[in-house]
């Protein structure tokens, strides 16, 4: 699982959510560089499909790296997009910090159930990232599938959590944080 490129909104610290921003140079050469190192562990020749969410930077990025995977399919996805951060996606991060910290407190202390003004809840994205993820997965033996830092990280928890219920104490274990 592999996180799209920069833009320039990562760039600026603006919140992109599912809005559709496209990579930099530098979120180009950054996909080159993944693409690479993918040929020089001699994995790219054995990928079966190249995954990705149907948003610019993403999609561009898995683009990148599908012309080294000479077999792999290239399928994108809408259950791959970042969250949908609703009224505040593209709002400068401290324009909206204190509203970034009312929600990331409930969910750190295991309630995903709070979701931004016209926009996603993380038990939203760890239910629709873990059903693309698996989905993904049916693609072959050996799938990249390339995403937004959010759905990774949200996935990355559930996991974690085994999928269990969350709680404060398992939201601060060490597996993970």
């Amino acid at each position: 699982v592999i996180r799209h490129g920069e833009t320039t909104w990562n760039a600026e610290r603006r919140i992109q959510g599912q809005l559709d921003i496209n990579l930099t140079e530098l979120g180009r050469a950054q996909a080159k560089c993944a693409a690479e190192a993918l040929q020089r562990l001699g994995l790219a020749a054995k990928v079966d499909a190249v995954v990705s969410s149907d948003l610019a930077r993403a999609s561009e990025t898995a683009d990148i790296i599908s012309e080294v995977c000479p077999d792999a399919v290239r399928c994108r996805t809408p259950g791959l997009r970042e969250i949908n951060f609703g009224v505040i996606q593209g709002k400068l991060d401290h324009e909206v910090k204190k509203d970034r910290e009312v929600f990331n407190g409930a969910w750190q202390s295991g309630d995903f159930e709070p979701a931004y003004p016209e926009g996603e809840s993380a038990a939203d994205v760890i239910q629709r990232g873990m059903q693309s993820l698996r989905d993904a997965a049916q693609s072959g033996s050996l799938v990249i599938v390339v995403t937004h830092g959010g759905l990774k990280r949200w996935c990355a928890v559930n996991i974690a959590l085994q999928e269990q219920p969350s709680s404060p104490e398992l939201m601060a274990s060490e597996s993970v944080m």
